[in-house]
């Protein structure tokens, strides 16, 4: 009787305490949430109730596509996971010009005897959407030859940029920068002003210079610059004094047509040099000019001292170059980082 007792009164601890029973490893919170529209750049964090064991992720690339590809780039602290950049490809998908829905996100983790899943759904919205642009530099070019090739590979652009190359210094730190695009009319400018002005209001407000490598790798990795979004087809971009200078064109003289600009080499009589900045648009649609086919391009335009942008161009013009000199690119941050990650192919 006496063991019948026992057996009664303590099997509740052994056959229905928790102790015993645990529960397995779930999701808790995602950020940003399921569902939502995330940038190429952008993390996606995963907290658990518990450490996910053997955690990794396959990615659905397009709708209905049955393969999942492996997702490395995933770290790992205590509890919560933080994948990086899944999206990323999609960035540098040429007809990338409109939000792509239904891309997954699959999570595996646990043991190969108790495998435990969470598919997450998102959409993947354009980079330029938000009027920012993330540029990638400093990735150890042999020579500035080789990202003038890279560039040309990719864009139509001006033949005189050849002349200059040798003038661009290449950093070797590896670093991100964003990049926006602003309106003049933005930045309380109502009549022409002259770049100086421009230059001077954007440094108030804490925007910075390009150099010119930057300038090259904006062209280079913006290829799903649309041709029809009224801010981001074409702009220019701000440069430093000191970089104008060193793509110089001079005004040699007077002709019927106006003034006669041409380089400044071996010239006799040079009334002024001007300094140059770098246009970066979509075309589309031939303007005149043989360079000027349709297509991404980068463009070097040359500036009087007394030139006045007009920030009313954006409407009041049908040219793509001439609305880009009513908008400028600026560098608004930009993040050193330790070490080149291992895939990361696509920088190149």
């Amino acid at each position: 009787m006496f063991r019948l007792f026992f057996f009664v009164m303590f099997a509740p601890l052994f056959y229905g305490c928790s102790g015993f029973d645990t529960d397995p490893t779930s999701v808790v919170s995602v950020d940003p949430p399921e569902g939502s529209t995330l940038q190429p750049f952008e993390d996606i964090t995963i907290k658990f109730t518990e450490v996910p064991e053997n955690l990794h992720v396959r990615k659905q690339y397009s709708p209905g596509d049955r393969h999942l590809g492996s997702e490395n780039n995933i770290s790992l602290s205590g509890r919560i996971a933080t994948i990086h950049m899944p999206f990323l490809y999609v960035q540098y998908n040429s007809n990338f010009t409109d939000i792509k829905h239904g891309l997954e996100i699959h999570l595996f983790w646990g043991h190969p005897d108790e495998k435990h899943t969470h598919v997450l759904k998102y959409s993947v919205g354009p980079d330029w959407t938000d009027g920012v642009l993330r540029v990638n530099v400093g990735y150890n070019y042999k020579s500035t030859w080789e990202l003038y090739n890279k560039v040309k590979g990719g864009s139509i652009i001006s033949k005189s940029l050849s002349t200059y190359i040798e003038n661009i210094s290449l950093s070797h730190s590896p670093r991100i920068i964003e990049v926006a695009i602003v309106k003049l009319l933005d930045i309380g400018f109502s009549q022409p002003v002259s770049l100086e002005e421009i230059r001077t209001r954007l440094s108030e407000l804490g925007y910075h210079p390009l150099t010119l490598e930057e300038g090259l790798e904006l062209r280079r990795q913006f290829i799903a610059q649309p041709s029809d979004d009224p801010l981001m087809n074409g702009f220019t971009t701000l440069l430093s004094e000191e970089s104008m200078k060193l793509m110089p064109r001079c005004v040699l003289g007077d002709s019927d047509f106006g003034k006669i600009i041409g380089p400044c080499d071996d010239a006799e009589e040079i009334e002024e040099i001007l300094g140059g900045t770098f246009q970066i648009v979509y075309n589309p649609q031939i303007t005149g000019l043989g360079w000027q086919q349709t297509g991404r391009s980068l463009r070097i335009r040359w500036f009087y001292d007394d030139t006045l942008l007009d920030p009313y161009k954006l409407s009041n013009s049908d040219n793509v170059f001439t609305q880009a000199l009513s908008k400028f690119a600026c560098v608004i941050s930009s993040t050193t980082l330790p070490e080149v990650p291992s895939n990361t192919a696509w920088w190149r």
